[in-house]
């Protein structure tokens, strides 16, 4: 008789053990899960600023190769008015 009363004390000490063991793996497993969607989101947020960086670094490209093409414009056309001046200035 002792040694069951000993059997089930040893059983209840046992599980009682083994759920607070398996509450605080499961607290961890929790923190866990949320550090990892925290870091998720600030991945995202990263992305999604690079993504507006790539846009803004398009439109500037874009408006430099315009920019560019308008200075080799009016580039020509100052040697071409040169080359009409000196032209009439030889007349």
């Amino acid at each position: 008789m002792q040694a069951v009363v000993i059997g089930i004390i040893a059983a209840v000490i046992g599980l009682g053990i083994g759920y607070f063991t398996w509450g605080a793996q499961s607290s961890q497993a929790a923190k866990d899960v949320a550090a990892a969607k925290a870091q998720l989101e600030e991945v995202r947020k990263a992305a999604e600023r690079e993504g507006q960086l790539a846009t803004k670094i398009q439109a500037a490209e874009a408006k430099l190769k315009e920019s560019q093409e308008a200075l080799k414009t009016e580039t020509e056309q100052a040697k071409k008015l040169e080359t009409v001046l000196a032209k009439q200035k030889k007349k």
